[in-house]
């Protein structure tokens, strides 16, 4: 009984070990968020655009929001259950993206966007 015990224990771990080391070595922001880099534009005319890039502590998001004077902010980009920010009031932002349509989406406001500008030289 105890070899039988100490067999299946064995048998065990050898199946669970990829999937631990999996779990450790996974960086699911760069997974999700890396493929978004570049440049989008939204499709609706109100000229607004987003720059998304790599940087030292993770990926960035530029809003440009054209009124007269260009005007942009620069937030932090985040993963957790799905892809945000949070801006300067304090409002979550969401990103939702479509990889068949390459267009991006940012709730609330129901902002649709098209990619301008791809970077090839997102990963690090």
């Amino acid at each position: 009984m105890k070899k039988l015990l100490k067999t299946l224990t064995v048998a065990l771990a050898l199946v669970a070990a990829p999937f631990v080391v999996w779990q450790l070595c996974d960086d699911p922001e760069r997974r999700k968020i890396g493929p978004l880099v570049g440049e989008w534009r939204a499709t609706a005319t109100d000229g607004m655009r987003l720059r998304i890039f790599p940087a030292e502590e993770g990926y960035r998001i530029t809003v440009l929001r054209p009124d007269g004077s260009l005007r942009c902010r620069t937030y932090r980009l985040r993963y957790e259950f799905c892809i945000h920010y949070t801006d300067d009031a304090g409002a979550r932002v969401d990103l939702f993206y479509t990889p068949s349509a390459d267009a991006l989406l940012l709730m609330p406001g129901g902002k649709t966007f098209t990619r301008i500008i791809e970077s090839r030289n997102h990963e690090r």
